[in-house]
């Protein structure tokens, strides 16, 4: 199986296979406009990253604010308000298993009048207005923008920049299973990170069984040119469902616990950082025609962290 997800991972050129390593400190990029007012720093905590970027806005950015959330997307808390308390409401909120990739900011008579904000996956937002002078902050492809800094008075922000930070590598557990099995990180080896080892498996595969299946895709909407979801109840196995693409089927030996798990060695390659995958776990076994069962499932986004 190893061997099946590194030629996924590595299918889109050869040069994916042969980069080096990304950089494991934040890097503070200095802020554009005017020096003066109060300083703010803001950054993600570790092990999280930024979830949504909020302002006030109208000729003028007049505050912002940022939201986290961790691994898993579940939201963790916000910063607090930097600027006043004027302008329209407005907010950044950044997809799951995306990040933020790129600000460009623009400056006119000694204040930031307007922010645009892009993801790596080409979601786009503009905040305030687009005149004066332009400057864009932009991480590598395997890193993501993860806090804010500058200066503001009780009504404006007069300078902005950023801070990236390479890719941090999540989650997200989705659908519904048939039965008491669930697609899991198993304990000690969470996540899919550059140059490491995850074990996904499925639980509680039926006594007397010694073979597990995971399923790998690279889509969790179509599969074979078919859409998903797709009920498997039409092929025998009764209200269970495939939620991911069959790009990588394999029979995995149950543990002692009745979990059966399989090893997954990311590439120490940067740009394969924010590449999704989502497993499925299935068990043989079970009492019906297929004598096949499904968990739910679960999609992860390379990581460097």
């Amino acid at each position: 199986m190893n061997q099946i997800l590194t030629r996924l991972f590595c299918s889109t050129t050869m040069t994916l296979c042969l980069l080096g390593v990304a950089s494991a400190q934040d890097t503070r990029l200095p802020a554009v406009g005017t020096p003066t007012g109060t300083a703010f720093d803001e950054v993600a905590p570790a092990g999280q990253q930024l979830a949504n970027v909020d302002f006030r806005h109208g000729g003028s950015i007049d505050a912002v604010r940022l939201g986290y959330r961790d691994r898993w997307h579940a939201p963790t808390g916000a910063s607090a308000w930097h600027g006043g308390p004027s302008g329209l409401p407005g907010s950044f909120a950044v997809a799951a298993h995306d990040a933020l990739a790129s600000a460009e900011i623009w400056v006119n008579n000694g204040i930031v009048v307007g922010v645009r904000l892009s993801s790596h996956n080409g979601q786009q937002q503009a905040f305030g207005q687009a005149v004066g002078s332009l400057a864009s902050f932009a991480a590598a492809p395997q890193d993501e923008i993860i806090g804010l800094h500058g200066t503001h008075s009780s009504g404006l922000v007069f300078s902005l920049g950023v801070t990236t930070r390479p890719r941090l590598a999540t989650g997200s557990v989705f659908g519904t299973a048939c039965g008491p099995h669930a697609t899991r990180f198993r304990a000690g080896s969470e996540f899919l990170r550059l140059g490491a080892r995850g074990v996904v498996e499925v639980t509680n595969v039926p006594a007397g069984q010694s073979l597990g299946i995971i399923v790998a895709g690279f889509s969790t909407t179509t599969v074979a040119g078919l859409p998903l979801p797709m009920s498997l109840t039409p092929m025998g196995a009764t209200g269970c469902t495939l939620y991911v693409a069959t790009d990588s089927i394999t029979f995995v030996a149950v543990e002692p616990d009745r979990s059966a798990g399989f090893s997954v060695t990311v590439p120490n390659t940067p740009t394969l950082a924010g590449l999704t995958v989502s497993f499925q776990g299935f068990v043989i076994g079970v009492n019906n025609p297929a004598n096949l069962a499904a968990a739910n499932a679960m999609t992860c986004t390379v990581g460097a962290l």
